[in-house]
């Protein structure tokens, strides 16, 4: 993976879940929220500590560095306050924790998106959710990339 890759926000394409906001996003991967905004619950998948894809997201999405997570996770594991997400040690392992769980969520560089898992747009701090066939041969439906 490229410093350029787009990472993406996925869920099971049988999840029920259409809109997150970025915040939702974060608050779900860093333990502050366990439940999306329909009531149900709410299984972030991670990625292993050190890949670049893990990197990325939190960069991207919490304006987070490594370091900063790891010390986050650090404060709130010894204060009793939570545990960190699962974390797979690749994409193609989340993409199948996905698949097996409409309540999970996680993310994946967009290469790895298929017809099995839909990705979230990103729209002014909004994502909507996008079925991967919905991408095919629009530009502007690309990931990460702010709308006019």
């Amino acid at each position: 993976m490229t410093a350029s890759a787009d990472i993406v926000v996925v869920v099971s394409a049988r999840s029920s879940i259409t809109t997150l906001s970025k915040v939702q996003i974060v608050d779900i991967f860093l333990g502050r929220r366990t439940r999306f905004p329909n009531g149900s619950a709410a299984v972030p998948i991670d990625q292993s500590e050190g890949t670049a894809t893990r990197s990325e997201f939190y960069a991207k999405f919490a304006d987070m560095s490594p370091a900063q997570l790891k010390a986050f996770w650090s404060k709130i594991i010894f204060t009793g306050r939570g545990q960190p997400p699962i974390a797979v040690a690749s994409g193609a392992e989340a993409k199948r924790l996905l698949l097996a769980n409409p309540n999970a969520i996680g993310y994946l560089d967009q290469t790895m998106v298929d017809s099995t898992s839909e990705w979230y747009k990103h729209h002014d701090e909004v994502f909507h959710r996008k079925r991967h066939d919905d991408a095919a041969g629009s530009a502007d439906a690309r990931p990460g990339r702010r709308q006019p």
